[in-house]
């Protein structure tokens, strides 16, 4: 066979560069018999049959403006981007501006577009000028921003051009007397204003129907006199306006415009103003001004009505001429009198109540109320004297009735022991005895002491046949029987030996501690020269007595001098027998023992409680008592921060003495029947006045004087009819 020569291999040296060999096949499978094959005729189908596992289906939500309302959004804004831009406009001026200008403010602005005449920027600068001054009223001043309250008060001067078409000419001379009518002197004020606004006519035909010209216009005009309303709320700015003569008159004709519907909002404003600034002036009873605020005494608007009572009622409070409150018609003053009866408006009826304070003070008002309308007043002092506890505030407070007494009591002195509790007492052995009778006889008390002596000698009287106890070991028995005791030694010329901490009981009381009782028969009249024994009862039995039997025997037989058998009282007759019972009130005396006796049972107490209740009585030895108190129900009136006395209270009883220091005066003139106009005005309403003098604590002090200025009538016409029966009685009397 034929073999080709296979030539000889050398060894390679493999390097790390160099290509991979070939890859190693893996071993190849075996092709797929007939049976195992899907495409052999003689495949099994049935047999090999696999299903195909379940393919899981994606869905999306399709989006639409409802499902996904930023998908159309987004993709308009993408397209919108994707737009070419138009190149930017070149900035020649761009290096001539500085930054950091942002420009004025928005009071600047405001001021500068009132000034500037022009209607869109004087709209802007009103329209925001309302709502600084009435948020920012309280940093808002004219004083800085110069020219601003000339610019408002020539803007709210235009409101004669818009109503009768006249266009005021402004004056700095001083004598306008031959100026033309629509001339305003702004340096003195006018003089003739009313005179002047009387002349002019109303352009207004139809007062229910304007042009959008003229609505807008007057809208303006409402807004500067809101402004200047809000601004003058500030005492700064009041006082800064005050100083205008021009500002003066714009008021007088603003208030003076005719009563239409239209203009009630800015003469509302106007009135408001003047609330704040009329009490920086002093006005002339024929004043313009004053008299344009009269007529509205009678207005059927409550806003003007309340706001011009205020201004006249405020007219010169802080100037030092004083307003005479004068020239208002009776009919005015019977209007605001009737509005003291309303209940429902106390903001009406505290203004009206102040404006009749100062028209009662003159007495030339009074004196025409009295002549014109005599029973007015009268019946207004009625409802004044309601009003006293007007909105009053119910506070329930004690008084103290009647103070504690604290009453010193007598001294006690040292009981003597009865029979039988001696007897007793001999049973124990000393020292035992001694500190028995200690108990029966003192009590301890630290502020007390007794003498050494006086307490030996007590004790020796009774045992000195029964072998006491030495007096130095007596002593020492009383520190070991009271706690409190201590024997002391107070130093001087000459030295007292004391025992501190006890006293002498005032209550006798057996070895049980149980009070005895005590015989209170006077057997001698108290010694008037000698107090001390009067207040040690030595002029009073002191005999001890265990029982109340035992003392009713002892009364009847050591005082009366009658034996009872076997507790019988017999029929004895006595000598006309007085009772001597400590302070018995009994001045009948007795002739018959069996009726004094009735009469003793009824001194001698019951039970040795009653015993000791009484002797303590009899001694002022009684527990300091508490002091009554009564509670009382007292009204509390309006004060302000000052705790003055405020509000319709204070002036209903400001009002009723003006009337009676007028009556006092002048009211000679209306006495009538010898009824004094004091009587007559106060005469039914006395005693609703004292009631009020003890409810009312703030007002209660007014309630005094104006009672006293009452009865200061009485007491004269007392002194003068005295005085009249003086010089009758001289008469009298011949030459």
């Amino acid at each position: 066979m034929y073999q080709p020569d296979v030539p000889l291999t050398r060894p390679r040296n493999v390097r790390a560069t160099d290509s991979p060999s070939a890859p190693t096949l893996p071993p190849q499978q075996p092709y797929p018999t007939g049976s195992s094959d899907p495409h052999n005729p003689t495949f099994d189908w049935y047999q090999h049959y696999q299903p195909r596992p379940p393919v899981a289906l994606t869905l999306q939500q399709v989006k639409t403006p409802g499902s996904d309302p930023s998908y159309y959004a987004l993709k308009a804004r993408e397209k919108l981007h994707s737009l070419p831009k138009p190149p930017p406009e070149q900035l020649h001026l761009k290096q001539c501006v500085p930054s950091g200008l942002n420009g004025p403010n928005i009071y600047q602005r405001c001021l500068y577009g009132l000034r500037s005449g022009i209607a869109e920027e004087q709209e802007f600068a009103l329209h925001h000028l309302v709502k600084v001054s009435h948020e920012r009223g309280d940093k808002y001043k004219f004083e800085g921003f110069p020219f601003l309250a000339e610019s408002l008060l020539e803007k709210a001067l235009e409101i004669t051009e818009l109503i009768y078409d006249v266009k005021w000419e402004i004056t700095y001379d001083e004598d306008d007397e031959a100026s033309p009518v629509n001339t305003l002197n702004a340096a003195f004020g006018t003089t003739n204003l009313l005179e002047r606004v009387r002349v002019f006519s109303t352009n207004v035909t139809d007062e229910d129907l304007e042009d959008a010209v003229f609505s807008q216009r007057l809208e303006r005009l409402k807004e500067t006199a809101l402004v200047l309303r809000n601004m003058v709320t500030l005492d700064e700015n009041a006082v800064f306006l005050a100083k205008f003569p021009l500002f003066k008159d714009i008021l007088t004709i603003a208030i003076t415009l005719p009563d239409q519907p239209r203009l009630a909002e800015f003469k509302q404003s106007a009135l408001e103003i003047l609330e704040h600034v009329t009490r920086y002036w002093a006005l002339a009873p024929k004043d313009s001004l004053y008299l344009s605020l009269i007529p509205y005494l009678e207005s059927a608007d409550r806003g003007m009505l309340i706001s011009a009572i205020r201004s006249i009622n405020r007219i010169g409070i802080d100037t030092p001429e004083v307003h005479r409150l004068t020239d208002i018609p009776v009919a005015s003053i019977e209007r605001l009198f009737s509005f003291v009866l309303l209940d429902s408006d106390d903001e009406l009826r505290e203004a009206t109540l102040d404006f009749l304070y100062e028209y009662t003070a003159i007495p030339e008002n009074n004196t025409e109320l009295l002549t014109k309308n005599s029973s007015l007043l009268p019946t207004m002092t009625g409802r004044l004297t309601d009003l006293l506890l007007h909105r009053s505030l119910t506070r329930e407070e004690s008084i103290i009735a009647r103070q504690a007494t604290k009453v010193t009591a007598n001294p006690s002195s040292i009981p003597n022991i009865p029979p039988e509790l001696h007897a007793q007492l001999l049973q124990y052995s000393e020292p035992d005895r001694s500190s028995r009778w200690l108990r029966c006889c003192f009590e301890e008390s630290r502020d007390d002491d007794i003498t050494q002596i006086a307490i030996w000698q007590a004790y020796q009287s009774k045992f000195l046949q029964n072998n006491p106890i030495p007096a130095a070991d007596f002593i020492k028995n009383v520190s070991h029987t009271f706690t409190t005791a201590q024997a002391q030694v107070i130093n001087g010329p000459q030295p007292r030996f004391i025992i501190k901490g006890i006293k002498a009981r005032r209550v006798l009381v057996d070895l049980q501690g149980r009070p005895l009782y005590k015989c209170l028969w006077e057997i001698a009249r108290p010694d008037v020269m000698n107090p001390a024994a009067r207040l040690a009862q030595q002029h009073i039995c002191s005999e001890w007595i265990t029982s109340r039997e035992k003392l009713f025997s002892h009364v009847i037989g050591n005082h009366v001098g009658t034996s009872t058998t076997g507790g019988r009282i017999p029929e004895k007759v006595l000598n006309n027998w007085p009772c001597r019972w400590t302070q018995c009130k009994h001045r009948t005396q007795f002739t018959s023992v069996r009726d004094f006796a009735r009469h003793l049972c009824m001194h001698i107490p019951e039970t040795s409680d009653a015993m000791t209740k009484l002797i303590q009585e009899l001694a002022h030895d009684v527990k300091e008592t508490e002091p009554v108190q009564m509670k009382h129900a007292y009204h509390y009136t309006a004060i302000d921060q000052t705790t003055h006395p405020c509000g319709i209270p204070w002036m209903s009883v400001m009002i009723m003495r003006n009337l009676a220091r007028y009556a006092n005066r002048y009211g000679q003139a209306f006495e009538k029947d010898g009824v004094k106009l004091n009587e007559k005005l106060f005469g039914n309403h006395k005693y609703a006045l004292f009631n009020n003098l003890g409810l009312n604590r703030v007002l209660r002090d007014l309630i005094v004087d104006l009672i006293d200025l009452i009865e200061k009538s009485e007491r004269e016409q007392k002194k003068r009819g005295v005085k009249r029966e003086h010089e009758e009685e001289d008469e009298a009397v011949p030459a």
